[in-house]
């Protein structure tokens, strides 16, 4: 009977989705679309306007986006009866003439 090699398994914690590039089994650096693409670049700190706005919004502020408001005034002014969506004939190109040579 041949005994068998236990398999142990690493109790050291990963993240999630980091990877290492490697090259016949040693680390290399990443290609500049590794980088970009790469899930632990993909995070970064809280902008600061964000930050600000969860501040004023914190603080009792009111939103002061126009876009519910300009979305009243279209369906008031520019969208048809019928609930449709206007559209518009794209200009016609003018395709300049060919001088003649005789």
């Amino acid at each position: 009977m041949i005994d068998e090699e236990k398999k142990t398994v690493d109790p050291t914690p990963h993240e999630t989705g980091h990877t290492t590039p490697q090259v016949d089994g040693s680390p290399t650096p990443r290609l500049p679309h590794e980088h970009d693409e790469s899930s632990d670049s993909q995070t970064s700190p809280p902008r600061a306007v964000i930050q600000q706005a969860h501040k004023d919004l914190q603080r009792g502020l009111v939103d002061t986006d126009r876009g519910p408001l300009m979305d009243k005034l279209y369906k008031k002014q520019v969208q048809p009866a019928d609930g449709s969506t206007p559209h518009h004939d794209a200009p016609e190109e003018t395709v300049p003439a060919k001088p003649h040579h005789d």
